[in-house]
């Protein structure tokens, strides 16, 4: 397990693991390297605890997906304080529901197709939304894939709710168009 701490106003950002999942002295070179790639400023702690980082041209969110996927042996968390994740992140971080989902990768035609899997939070059903590779990836990243994956299936992505949940709990919205 490790923790991140994200930068801000003048003070670098924290990833600290525990000991007992301490990575070898190469690995922690391999990331620092992989993180320098993607445009941070990294330096390893002395005592071989976590790094310290810096990255200005990236949101809290993207620095947050970067060092999930990089340390993905590790689970990476947020400080356990009160107000941090909405202050650092904002609203949206709650709203990463597909990060919990099954994936399944499979061919067809020479196209390959991730199938994210997961029950609806609402109705408990499960409910599966298959997009194109390059798209997982985008999502992974942070971008927004909505114009490829429709509505629906991105509301399911970020928040659990399926389309036929949604509908139920919107049946009766009054809408001024």
């Amino acid at each position: 397990m490790a923790t991140i701490y994200f930068p801000y106003d003048q003070y670098l950002g924290n990833f600290i693991w525990m000991e007992d999942e301490k990575p070898t002295k190469e690995k922690v070179w391999q990331k620092i390297l992989l993180l320098k790639k993607k445009g941070y400023w990294v330096s390893k702690y002395p005592e071989g605890d976590g790094l310290c980082f810096e990255n200005k041209a990236k949101k809290n969110i993207n620095i947050l997906i970067d060092f999930i996927e990089l340390f993905s042996d590790l689970e990476v968390k947020l400080p356990d304080l009160k107000g941090y994740k909405e202050t650092f992140l904002g609203e949206s971080f709650t709203q990463t529901y597909y990060k919990t989902l099954k994936k399944h990768i499979e061919d067809e035609n020479e196209i390959t197709y991730v199938t994210l899997t997961g029950n609806c939070v609402k109705s408990g059903q499960e409910y599966r939304v298959k997009m194109k590779e390059e798209y997982y990836h985008l999502l992974i990243k942070g971008i927004n894939i909505l114009p490829f994956i429709g509505p629906e299936n991105m509301e399911f992505l970020m928040s659990g709710i399926s389309p036929k949940a949604w509908d139920e709990i919107h049946l009766n919205d009054e809408f001024p168009f």
